[in-house]
């Protein structure tokens, strides 16, 4: 095997890959949340929700991937509710940070969203 596909394979490159993937998602979703809100370009409809869950979609299914490689015994739905409170909160931290954004404000129903994909990119991770 290649060695840089045997580190991709390995434990350690498996961390690497998910706490980097954590860390972007959790970056960009800040980032993209302080944008005010009329500088948001309108690419399709819906488009807000889409990417609402599929950022957190993802963000969840790194998250799933740590906790995997720290505790793989831990039970998948244990882990699923595990991960689902981490987005949770801070999928709440987020919608407040909007709050001091211009022409952004916070929305539970953006929460909800974003808890729908994370759970789908959680279920994804098993």
């Amino acid at each position: 095997m290649d060695n840089k596909v045997a580190m991709l394979v390995s434990p350690a490159g498996k961390l690497i890959y998910y706490w980097l993937a954590v860390i972007f998602c959790g970056i960009f979703i800040f980032s993209i949340s302080s944008i005010p809100g009329k500088d948001i370009p309108s690419l399709f409809p819906y488009q807000d929700i889409a990417f609402h869950a599929l950022i957190y979609g993802v963000f969840a299914f790194s998250i799933s991937g740590l906790i995997k490689i720290y505790n793989p015994k831990k039970i998948k739905f244990i882990r699923i509710l595990l991960v689902l409170g981490l987005i949770f909160l801070f999928a709440l931290t987020d919608e407040f940070h909007q709050l001091f954004v211009t022409n952004r404000s916070a929305s539970l129903l953006d929460v909800g969203i974003d808890c729908v994909g994370a759970a789908i990119g959680a279920f994804f991770h098993l």
